[in-house]
């Protein structure tokens, strides 16, 4: 069983042609306090991803280092199946794999359109370290992956520049935990208004950091991924699996919770959805995706 070791030195050239390399100058070196949540996965999880975030905050320029020399892993691995696990899926191809339980369903934030998407170019996988098991990799793996993202809506373009360091637990062929803390780098935002890009361009490089913990029960994740884009204030976005094989999804602004949403297996919003503004809910109900009276939820 061949074991491919961590290595001690980095391309940097390599690595400089999309992203300047360590942390940003606005790092801190802890996340402020983290919001109270009442599941114990969710918790831990985010102690994980909060933990993630400042290894890399005090990291001294050589967090994503590779060995670009080191092209193989030690048994056959798909880009296709990397992709799957660190979620480097083009919208168009995820729309292929969802099933719409109701096509009357119209919700604009859910319902494909060639108006809204995004796709992933140039994605390269840099094994670090990892060891196989009857042809499949098992056990500890770590990877460096980078690439650029391009989205697109009816009055904007954005592209952005990522790379990512990933350490994962396999067992059986199938994750059971995963951690990743991703830099992006995003360029200038060009708007598809006439009249704006009459303007100056103004520079616009933007940097985020997403540091995300992932824990699988039965191949489904619960996540919790912590946001800094150089505010004071970090972005918390929690996802569990709860009954009917639906997902919950909140989302905190600091300490602050801002949404709770249910969604169903094709992404739709499907039950009780709450939104907060100065500490009052908001409350709505759903069903695959269509607003419906707020007694079928309350029920």
């Amino acid at each position: 069983m061949k074991i491919v070791q961590p290595v001690s030195k980095i391309n940097v050239a390599l690595l400089s042609m999309l992203f300047y390399v360590g942390s940003p100058s606005w790092a801190q070196a802890e996340t402020p306090t983290l919001p109270a949540v009442k599941s114990t996965v969710s918790s831990t999880l985010l102690k994980e991803a909060d933990a993630g975030y400042k290894q890399y905050a005090a990291s001294t320029g050589d967090y994503f280092k590779f060995d670009p020399a080191m092209k193989s892993w030690p048994c056959d691995v798909s880009q296709r199946q990397l992709r799957q696990w660190t979620d480097i899926i083009d919208s168009a191809d995820l729309q292929k794999t969802v099933k719409r339980p109701h096509k009357e369903s119209t919700s604009t934030a859910t319902t494909a359109s060639p108006k809204f998407g995004y796709s992933y170019e140039n994605v390269v996988f840099h094994p670090v370290s990892a060891t196989c098991k009857n042809g499949k990799l098992d056990g500890n793996v770590e990877f460096i992956y980078e690439g650029t993202r391009k989205a697109w809506g009816p009055t904007y373009q954005k592209t952005s520049h990522e790379v990512a360091k990933v350490t994962m637990r396999i067992e059986g062929g199938h994750p059971v935990h995963l951690l990743e803390l991703k830099k992006s780098v995003s360029g200038d935002q060009a708007s598809n208004n006439q009249a704006a890009n009459q303007k100056p361009a103004m520079p616009s490089d933007t940097v985020n950091i997403r540091s995300t913990a992932v824990q699988y029960h039965h191949h489904r994740p619960s996540t919790a991924t912590i946001v800094m884009a150089g505010g004071p204030n970090p972005m918390y976005f929690l996802k569990r699996p709860v009954a009917n094989h639906r997902v919950e999804k909140t989302f905190y602004a600091g300490t602050d919770l801002m949404s709770v949403e249910t969604q169903d297996k094709a992404g739709l919003n499907d039950g009780l959805a709450l939104s907060y503004k100065d500490g009052q809910a908001v409350k709505t109900c759903f069903k695959h995706g269509r607003q419906i009276d707020l007694k079928s939820c309350n029920g």
